[in-house]
């Protein structure tokens, strides 16, 4: 159980503008009491958190190397070295979000690995999913910040759709690869290279 503050004038820089530490503790006041009611009644059942099986351990950092190499990784962002990509499955004490729960259940592997303290470089594995990328491809509108494309090596009805461009390398990039959809995140410093990275590796 949570609350959740709403607060619409923070992305514009004005949040909570003309509003009193007094008057957002008046208005939390009734919520955090109906949430402290609800955990003081509950039985310990109720308030232990479910125990969700995690993957194997290692068993997705291997799918994704097998997909890129860190090396391979490193040499695309033009760093030195990468560590190896991190093991995302949830451990038993590990708080197991909605996301993190649906990618598990949907069978997508998160591959993700810190470029230096404050980067991050990533991508999703959605196997056998490529027609996830034919429907995105499908849907998009003229007015469609995305375009469709095709990345070197791709071959056949292989398709790329992203909103890279030369002054935006740090994109949302969808591509496919044989049966299988891969997304690179918007959090890596350089999106196109990394999805050329993975295709080169493949070819």
């Amino acid at each position: 159980m949570s609350i959740m503050v709403h607060d619409p004038g923070l992305a514009v820089g004005d949040s909570l503008v003309g509003t009193s530490t007094d008057d957002i503790l008046a208005k939390l006041t009734p919520a955090a009491a109906a949430l402290f009611t609800k955990i003081q009644n509950a039985t310990p059942a109720q308030i232990n958190w479910p125990a969700t099986p995690a993957r194997a351990h290692g068993a997705e950092i291997a799918a994704c190397s097998s997909f890129l190499k860190t090396t391979s990784l490193a040499r695309a962002l033009g760093v030195a070295t990468i560590p190896e990509y991190a093991n995302t499955a949830p451990g038993p004490t590990d708080i197991v979000t909605l996301e993190s729960t649906a990618l598990s259940k949907a069978g997508f592997i998160d591959c993700g690995a810190e470029v230096s303290a404050s980067a991050r470089a990533g991508f999703y594995l959605l196997l056998n999913n490529a027609a996830v990328v034919d429907r995105i491809a499908a849907s998009l509108g003229p007015d469609s910040q995305e375009h469709v494309g095709k990345l070197s090596n791709q071959v056949g009805a292989e398709k790329t759709v992203s909103n890279c461009s030369s002054t935006q390398t740090a994109c949302d990039l969808w591509f496919t690869l044989g049966d299988d959809a891969i997304f690179v995140s918007s959090t890596s410093s350089d999106s196109t290279a990394i999805a050329k990275a993975i295709i080169d590796q493949a070819r």
